[in-house]
């Protein structure tokens, strides 16, 4: 029968192989978790590499684009810029509120328009992209000048070729009216009882305002887009319409004039924009029946400041209304067909809308629309209000 010892024994030896065991267990997983942590680090490291690697090729490809890309972030601050971006925009750049590189660069800094002018004469296109779940905008910014010059300069070759068949087909009513006017001018030196002196004053009057009409529409047609632009109001503008349209009221064809959009500001040219409205305004005037009804109405339409010419003449028919902005095309046996055109020109150059509601015996309605100035920096503002109000404070 075995002893108390022996039985103590073969467990103690039991005991220390199952130890031995484990110990050779545990020492293998532990040679495989070194292993398998020296494979991870080494991963890794070869990710880190490879992002790194991306990154400076992201980077290299950013600095080497033909193009400026500035990262803006929520505070209204640039906080990345490529090479470019430095180049066209200056320094100081990184770190800078946005809203006061905008302001020592770009004479006025529009997204409704289509370019952008830097102060030193370059056209630009300016795109702005979120940062996704990041707050703040990425602004990409091409150099467009070349483009815009070749466009002004089709733009202007067209323009020269419509004057040439302008010039042929204008020369004759414009000696006609001036004739005119000197006849009626030399009457009036003579003897005259004063009911036919008003009367030769009124017809030289009318002759003398057709034949301006008549150059300020060859002039403003000339220009095309190239025109300087100022910040004008709402009630300004109508004011200054009033003063002008004072020849075109009668007193059975009253011009009612009605401001709804109150202080409303828009960037665009004052000779333009008042010689386009005085057209249109003109037109509704000789297309009323009686009794005759002008009304011109200033309103806000959400981005854009609108005005709307109304008569109540016998409209226009579909055929009509899809030729009427054609150079040289009139229903009038005196008119030179480019009242219509100067103001399709006028608001294409300011980026703007023109529309046209009629049908034939019911009036027509001409409404052309402005783009608004921004509240903030006369149009300066690129990034949202807040962004800029925040940069701004700092």
């Amino acid at each position: 029968m075995p002893s108390t010892n022996d039985n103590s024994s073969r467990q103690l030896q039991d005991a220390f192989e199952l130890f031995n065991e484990a110990s050779g267990q545990l020492v293998n997983s532990y040679a495989m978790l070194e292993q398998e942590v020296k494979r991870l680090n080494d991963e890794k490291e070869r990710q880190h590499v490879a992002v790194r690697d991306m990154a400076e090729r992201l980077q290299n490809l950013i600095n080497s684009l033909p193009a400026a890309i500035v990262v803006v972030d929520k505070r209204g601050l640039v906080v990345e810029c490529n090479a470019m971006a430095c180049a066209l925009l200056g320094n100081p750049l990184a770190g800078a509120a946005w809203h006061k590189v905008i302001r020592r660069n770009f004479k006025h800094a529009d997204l409704s328009q289509t370019y952008v002018e830097h102060r030193n004469g370059r056209y630009l296109l300016i795109d702005t992209r979120p940062l996704g779940r990041e707050p703040g905008q990425i602004v990409l910014i091409s150099d467009h000048t070349d483009n815009r010059r070749m466009e002004q300069a089709m733009q202007r070759h067209q323009r020269l070729s419509a004057m040439g068949e302008m010039v042929a087909r204008v020369a004759h009513q414009i000696r006609t009216p001036l004739a005119t006017a000197m006849i009626y001018a030399s009457q009036l030196k003579s003897m005259l009882p004063q009911s036919q002196a008003r009367e030769f004053s009124h017809q030289l009057h009318d002759c003398l305002h057709h034949l301006n009409q008549m150059v300020s529409d060859m002039l403003l047609f000339s220009k095309g887009d190239d025109m300087k632009v100022e910040v004008l109001c709402a009630g300004d503008i109508m004011h200054r319409l009033q003063q002008i349209c004072v020849a075109l009221q009668k007193e059975d064809l009253p011009i009612r004039f009605e401001n709804r959009a109150g202080q409303a500001r828009i960037l665009a040219n004052a000779q333009g924009l008042l010689g386009a409205l005085e057209n249109l305004i003109g037109n509704a005037v000789q297309a009323s029946t009686a009794p005759a009804s002008v009304r011109l109405s200033a309103f806000v339409d959400p981005d854009y400041l609108a005005f709307a010419v109304r008569d109540n003449g016998v409209g226009m028919s579909e055929q009509v209304r899809q030729r009427i902005f054609e150079p040289f095309f009139s229903t009038k046996s005196g008119g030179t067909g480019l009242g219509l055109a100067v103001v399709r020109a006028v608001v294409t150059a300011h980026q703007g809308d023109l529309d046209v509601q009629t049908h034939a015996g019911g009036g027509s309605c001409f409404i052309v629309r402005f783009p608004l100035l921004s509240e903030r920096e006369n149009g300066l503002t690129l990034l949202d209000p807040v962004m800029v109000k925040e940069a701004g404070d700092e």
